[in-house]
């Protein structure tokens, strides 16, 4: 099988249609950019399959699945009102993303951050604090959630 880097290769079994061997048609798909993380309580996977791009959390202890909404692919921060998330990395409990010092200070200059309905105004607070100690020449802001134990 030819190997594509950044590409994984998925062989897709279904019954055939014509009366002549093979019994089975064999059709390859290519998932381009899968990533898959594991915690104690959870299973993120993300992939790109045709035009569409998936990002699931799978709650091991619940048995169900939550997906990320499509159109948006990222998580919504509705408790402080942070950037959008998109996990790069996982490590125990605990998921990491980052933004560069620019589009932070930019988004929270954002109509999105100043009418987000937050559930910790605190965190809101703390964030604007933290956009307006950056220069946009900084380093990227590391952006961290704990994951629910």
């Amino acid at each position: 099988m030819p190997e594509f880097p950044g590409l994984y290769r998925v062989q897709v079994v279904s019954p055939s249609n014509s009366a002549s061997p093979p019994p089975v048609a064999i059709q390859s798909v290519l998932l381009e950019s899968m990533v898959i993380f594991e915690t104690e309580l959870f299973l993120y996977y993300s992939y790109s399959f045709g035009e569409s791009d998936y990002k699931i959390f799978y709650a091991k202890d619940e048995n169900r699945k939550f997906e990320i909404d499509q159109e948006k692919g990222v998580l919504k921060d509705d408790i402080g009102g942070g950037p959008d998330f998109d996990p790069k990395f996982c490590s125990d409990d605990k998921m990491y993303s980052w933004i560069s010092a620019r589009d932070f200070i930019k988004y929270t200059g954002s109509e999105d951050f100043t009418e987000a309905q937050v559930q910790n105004t605190k965190q809101h607070v703390v964030l604007k604090k933290l956009a307006n100690s950056l220069k946009e020449t900084d380093n990227p802001v590391l952006v961290l959630v704990s994951l629910k134990k």
